[in-house]
This record gives C-alpha cells, structure tokens and sequence, in this order.
C-alpha cells in the first residue's frame, strides 16, 4: 500500500522574486473568484511541482495577508498529489505561483472549504492543459 504524505517540503517552495516574476510574465494563467494562479509546464525534473504563494500588499493588517497564505499553502499541501500524479505519468513538472485575489473584507470571512472548491476548480482547469500537451 503506497501512503500519500501530504507534506510541502522547502524545496517544493519558490522563494526567489525573479523566479517568481518569470513566472509571471511567461506562463499560463487560470482565475478563479478568490485565486489566480499563473503556470508554466517543463520538462520532467527532479522536483515535479514548485510552487509560491502571494497576498496583495493591500491587504491590512498582515494578520489578514498572513491567513490568507495559510489557507492558501494549506490547500495547496492537502490537493497537490492529483497534480503530482498526472505530471510524473507525463514526465512533465510545473512550476505555479497562486495568488490570493480576494479583497480584504472577503478574507476576514472567508472559510477553508471556499478557497479549497476554488482551488480545486482551477486544478482542473489546469490538469486539462496537461492532458493536452
């Protein structure tokens, strides 16, 4: 029996802004209501998927931005193996930078169940594009 670990090692995580703003500038985009994650799709590497996470500067106080990005990795951390299996079948890694879009008033309330139904809707957006290529 093969147990999945729902872990989000440092390595998986991409800290550099450059890298992010590549990223950025040169990949795919999916936008959900609370989400908006820009990928690009590589050829297969060591680590399948890294991904990094963003909050408007807008957003005050940091107690709010910093929930905001829990909720986000947290997500990320339980869902990714869907992602993670399909891209080792397709010998393909990605690399991902999700942003929280939501305005401020909208975090304050926001539930984990409403960020993981957008999330998961976006992923199957993008698991589309790689099952396309």
């Amino acid at each position: 029996m093969n147990a999945k670990r729902f872990t989000l090692p440092k390595k998986e995580i991409i800290k550099k802004s450059k890298e992010i703003t590549e990223i950025i500038k040169n990949s795919n985009s999916v936008a959900g209501d609370l989400i908006k994650i820009y990928f690009r799709l590589l050829s297969n590497r060591d680590i399948i998927s890294r991904v990094a996470f963003a909050v408007s500067k807008k957003v005050k106080p940091v107690v709010l931005k910093n929930r905001a990005k829990r909720l986000l990795r947290e997500v990320y951390r339980l869902n990714k193996h869907k992602l993670i299996d399909l891209l080792s079948l397709k010998n393909k890694s990605i690399d991902m930078v999700m942003i929280f879009i939501a305005d401020k008033e909208l975090i304050k309330k926001l539930k984990y169940i409403d960020v993981e139904r957008d999330f998961l809707q976006l992923m199957e957006k993008i698991l589309k594009v790689v099952n396309e290529t």
